[in-house]
């Protein structure tokens, strides 16, 4: 007697690898998912950080030709804090002199430019100056 012979086809996926692709395609993604949302949060703390630094530079050249701390020309917080609104956020000033070191007719000075009302030393840019004393 003569049995038919059937041939066994072994061009197709199992299910058991096509789970294991996707559990090792889901691991990968999730690890590049994590890598751009860390570097989104990265990009826009340089962003507020470059926007004080540029703001406390022109805060700078305003003191000095200036020739004066005071900054009551800038808007006021509820706080008494001088602030610019850029990119729809508070970017907060201060500028103060540093107390005892005139030397040769120089009044060094600082001006600070923080996203937090606070000033925590986290959040703030400071930059160093010099007015002429008359």
């Amino acid at each position: 007697m003569h049995r038919p012979r059937f041939r066994i086809n072994n061009n197709g996926l199992t299910l058991i690898e096509v789970l294991a692709s996707m559990v090792i395609l889901s691991i990968v993604i999730i690890s590049f998912m994590t890598f751009f949302s860390q570097s989104m949060m990265f990009s826009s703390k340089v962003e507020d950080r470059l926007t004080a630094v540029n703001l406390a530079e022109k805060v700078l050249a305003e003191v000095r030709t200036a020739k004066s701390i005071e900054l009551g020309e800038y808007d006021t917080s509820d706080e008494g804090n001088h602030y610019f609104q850029i990119n729809n956020k508070y970017y907060y000033i201060q500028a103060e002199e540093v107390p005892g070191q005139t030397h040769l007719n120089l009044i060094p000075f600082y001006v600070d430019v923080s996203i937090s009302e606070d000033f925590n030393e986290k959040d703030t840019t400071r930059l160093y100056g010099y007015i002429e004393n008359n």
